[in-house]
């Protein structure tokens, strides 16, 4: 059984007034699918009862929504004032008779600007990177979705931070952010209620 599937064409971009209609199309698109969860580059169509989000590895294997995608379609901040026109953080070059000796001693003894901004921004890229297994969306007997933080970062469902080893309900139309990729939630009450029936028809 396929767990997730892909769609181009993300909608987490919405803005709060259109996501009622934009949750309302999807469906149509995908009425056997349980939920979706909607990002800048895609659209995730959510299949199993259980999906596993994180990066897809060959250390830790593969994941049921690999959010690499989203990770690499994340708006980045422009270099800082003192980085190089090549973006490589290096300040840029100045003509010797632009520079006195006071000021070429004072240049010396403190680091560049620009290596200090380059070093700043791939040390908060790399903490906010998205997790091997970041967190699980499962949905209950009850027909309520719930998401697990899998990972070591601190996962943030409709402002509210989720922390490692923590659950959370999972409403429809819920905003989800992992690391700096954003995500919206869409449930499909439809094919939820079918699920819980099967289910329930199978204890019984």
């Amino acid at each position: 059984m396929c767990v997730a599937t892909c769609a181009a064409g993300g909608g987490g971009g919405a803005q709060p007034a259109s996501q009622r209609l934009y949750a309302r199309v999807w469906i149509y698109d995908t009425p056997s699918a349980l939920a979706c969860l909607a990002g800048r580059a895609a659209r995730y169509y959510l299949r199993s009862t259980v999906v596993i989000l994180g990066r897809t590895t060959e250390s830790k294997g593969d994941v049921d929504l690999d959010l690499a995608a989203e990770e690499a379609a994340v708006p980045r901040p422009a270099p800082t004032a003192g980085a190089g026109a090549d973006g490589s953080g290096a300040p840029a070059a100045t003509g010797a008779a632009e520079q006195g000796a006071a000021g070429a001693a004072a240049t010396s003894a403190a680091p560049p600007a620009g290596a200090v901004g380059a070093a700043t921004t791939a040390a908060a890229a790399a903490k906010a990177r998205v997790s091997r297994r970041a967190a699980m969306i499962r949905l209950g007997p009850d027909g309520q979705f719930r998401l697990v933080n899998t990972g070591r970062q601190t996962v943030v469902v409709n402002d509210v931070e989720v922390p490692p080893h923590r659950a959370t309900t999972l409403p429809h139309l819920s905003l989800v952010r992992v690391a700096d990729v954003r995500l919206l939630f869409m449930a499909n009450p439809a094919a939820v209620a079918r699920c819980v029936r099967r289910s329930a028809a199978l204890v019984l």
